[in-house]
C-alpha cells in the first residue's frame, strides 16, 4: 500500500510539471515587445508593464506610480533592473506556460518565490500618476 501512495505521489508530481513549459527569452521578447501586459497576485491586480522594443520598460504599480527599467536574458531567466532601486538589484523571473496561461516566478531578492499571473495584454501606453492617486 505504501507504495503504491509514493507511486501515485512521484506521478502526480511529474504529470504537474510536464503541464509547465519554460518560455524562453527570444519567445518572451516576442509576445511582450510593443505590448502592455497585465499582471495578477493570488487573483488580485498587481500592475502592468509596458514593454518596447529596445528592451525597456516601463512598470505601473497598483497606485498609479510608474518605474522605468530595462530587461536582458541570462540564460533561461528574465532579468530587470529598475530606475529607482538604489540597491542596484537586479530581479531575475522564470517565466512558464501552463494550462491557465503564463506565470512569472521571481528567482532572486527578497520577494524571491513571487508568482504574478499575465492576465492580459494590449497595445496601450500605460498613464503614470503620482503615488496615492489613481489614473
Amino acid at each position: 500500500m505504501r507504495l503504491l501512495i509514493v507511486l501515485i505521489l512521484v506521478f502526480g508530481a511529474s504529470v504537474a510539471q510536464a503541464e509547465e513549459r519554460v518560455v524562453g527569452p527570444s519567445e518572451f521578447r516576442s509576445y511582450s515587445e510593443g505590448w502592455t501586459l497585465y499582471f495578477e497576485r493570488d487573483g488580485q491586480p498587481f500592475g502592468s508593464e509596458q514593454f518596447s522594443e529596445d528592451g525597456r520598460t516601463l512598470w505601473r504599480y497598483g497606485d498609479g506610480s510608474c518605474v522605468t527599467g530595462a530587461w536582458r536574458p541570462h540564460g533561461a531567466q528574465l532579468c530587470f533592473l529598475y530606475e529607482q532601486n538604489d540597491g542596484g538589484e537586479v530581479l531575475c523571473w522564470r517565466m512558464v506556460r501552463d494550462k491557465d496561461g503564463l506565470l512569472a516566478r521571481l528567482l532572486s531578492g527578497e520577494n524571491k518565490g513571487l508568482e504574478l499571473r499575465v492576465t492580459g495584454r494590449d497595445k496601450r501606453p500605460l498613464l503614470c500618476g503620482e503615488p496615492g492617486k489613481s489614473t
